[in-house]
C-alpha cells in the first residue's frame, strides 16, 4: 500500500514539474517570436533603406527560417504584411499583435522615409513588449514553480 502511495506521489511530483515546464516553454515561444518579429522588421528596414526593394520581393528572399520563426509554414511566403499577419500562428499577447497589425496596415502607403519611421516604431513598440514579458517571466517563474511544488506536496501528503 505504500508503495502506491509513494508512485502516486512521485507521479504527481512529476506531472507538476512537466506543467511548470511547459508554461516556460510557452514563454520563450513568445519572446522568441517578437525576438523573430524584430528581426524581419530590420530586415525590411534595411531592404527599403539600401535597396528600396518593394515588401512583396523582400518577403520573397527573406530567409524560411526567419519565415517560420514568425509563426508561418515554411512553404508559405506571403506577398504582404497584411497576408503574413493572417497567415501567422501567434504565441504573443494582444498588445503585441495590435503593434503588428498596425503597422501592416499603414506599411506601403508612404514614401521611403516615413516607411523606415514606421519600421523604427514597430521596432520600439516591439521591444517595450519584449521587456514587459521578460520582466514579467522573471516575476512569475517563482511563483509558478512555487506553486506546483506546493500543490504536488500537499497532495503527497494528503495521500501519505
Amino acid at each position: 500500500m505504500l508503495l502506491y502511495k509513494f508512485s502516486g506521489g512521485i507521479s504527481l511530483l512529476i506531472s507538476a514539474l512537466l506543467i511548470y515546464l511547459q508554461s516556460r516553454n510557452y514563454t520563450h515561444k513568445k519572446i522568441k517570436q517578437i525576438d523573430a518579429f524584430i528581426s524581419l522588421i530590420e530586415y525590411i528596414k534595411n531592404q527599403i533603406e539600401c535597396y528600396m526593394i518593394p515588401i512583396d520581393r523582400i518577403l520573397m528572399t527573406c530567409s524560411e527560417d526567419l519565415i517560420s520563426t514568425c509563426g508561418l509554414d515554411t512553404n508559405a511566403h506571403p506577398s504582404n504584411l497584411i497576408e503574413l499577419m493572417h497567415l501567422a500562428v501567434f504565441y504573443i499577447d494582444d498588445q503585441s499583435i495590435d503593434v503588428l497589425y498596425k503597422f501592416a496596415n499603414d506599411f506601403g502607403l508612404a514614401y521611403k522615409d516615413e516607411q523606415i519611421r514606421a519600421c523604427e516604431q514597430c521596432i520600439k513598440g516591439l521591444s517595450k513588449e519584449k521587456e514587459r514579458i521578460s520582466d514579467k517571466d522573471s516575476k512569475d517563474k517563482k511563483v509558478h514553480l512555487a506553486i506546483c511544488l506546493c500543490i504536488s506536496f500537499s497532495l503527497i501528503l494528503i495521500l501519505m
